[in-house]
């Protein structure tokens, strides 16, 4: 399992998906999973930076991520912010004209579709969202 802890920063993002292109790498994923998880967590990790915190307030997060050669790759984002599941969100309707739909909740919407496997935990004071890729 491979490691990376940062500040919860959006200056901070760019060196976590070069952390998860280099875990790909060594998992031998496929460009378009890579691509899918590179989304995904690029979502995951700016909403983190973006509402996990009270303004003014930055705080820790960490990335663990793991899989098996060829096969699955998955990664947990954990910070020490306000408590949010954010698989609790309703998904949007997409079906209604963009006009009309309620702001928010697309990001996610995105990971669930993007990903095998999506879940969320509050353990120790903290958000755990994992995510999961088979290919």
């Amino acid at each position: 399992m491979k490691k990376l802890h940062l500040d919860a920063k959006l200056s901070e993002v760019a060196k976590a998906i070069e952390f998860v292109k280099n875990v790909c790498s060594s998992l031998d994923c496929p460009q378009g999973v890579v691509n899918e998880v590179l989304i995904a967590c690029e979502e995951i990790l700016v909403n983190i930076v973006s509402y996990a915190y009270k303004p003014g307030q930055t705080g820790k997060m960490e990335l663990t991520a793991c899989g098996t050669h060829g096969k699955s790759l998955e990664i947990c984002f954990s910070d020490d912010g306000v408590p949010f599941d954010p698989l609790a969100m309703p998904d949007p309707d997409t079906a209604k004209p963009i006009e009309e739909r309620e702001i928010g909740g697309l990001g996610i919407f995105l990971v669930k579709n993007l990903m095998d496997e999506v879940s969320y935990k509050r353990e120790d004071r903290r958000n755990i969202v994992r995510i999961v890729k088979n290919f």
